[in-house]
């Protein structure tokens, strides 16, 4: 089951209406840990966390999330920090979103956690004809997360679009 988190409430009734679970992040970081303790479950409350605090190393209890993989769709600065936070041994956090800004990853955790972070920068040939092969047999909800359709004409008014999320989920060019 998905969980996706955002800070729009438009963006939540899509992701609920597509069978997901919504979570507004607006609540914060400390509901954001008990929504994901309750739906997820900790694999082990006696667990410590390694941190830094005015340059010295410092070992706290902490909760780990039992969730092995996080993909972040959103962008939110503050799924990073929790992920490494809450990271399970060997757990991985998969980037696909953009993030507007730099992110302070403490490598302490990595290493503590033995956790991997990757990326994605867009989509290789086998994953495009997947796509294709998916839309044209309409094994896809893609149709209900399109929220604007622009002539290929208007593409500077589309990418302005597509930066509104407030507004805009996904924004198509019709090349056609």
């Amino acid at each position: 089951m998905a969980v996706d988190a955002f800070i729009d409430d438009n963006r939540l009734k899509i992701v609920e209406k597509l069978g997901g679970i919504g979570l507004n992040t607006k609540a914060g970081t400390e509901a954001m840990v008990k929504f994901l303790e309750e739906y997820f479950g900790v694999q082990d409350n006696t667990n410590h966390r390694l941190g830094m605090e005015n340059g010295k190393m410092t070992v706290e209890p902490n909760s780990v999330l039992n969730i092995d993989v996080v993909i972040d769709c959103a962008g939110i600065p503050m799924f990073v920090d929790e992920f490494m936070k809450h990271a399970k041994q060997k757990a991985r956090f998969c980037c696909i979103a953009l993030h507007k800004g730099e992110l302070p990853i403490r490598f302490h955790e990595i290493m503590s956690t033995q956790c991997s972070i990757m990326g994605s920068r867009g989509y290789e040939p086998e994953d495009i004809k997947e796509v294709i092969s998916n839309l044209a047999k309409k094994n896809t909800k893609i149709p209900e997360i399109i929220t604007h359709k622009f002539p290929l004409e208007d593409a500077a008014e589309a990418f302005e679009t597509a930066t509104k999320p407030a507004c805009a989920i996904k924004v198509v060019l019709d090349m056609e």
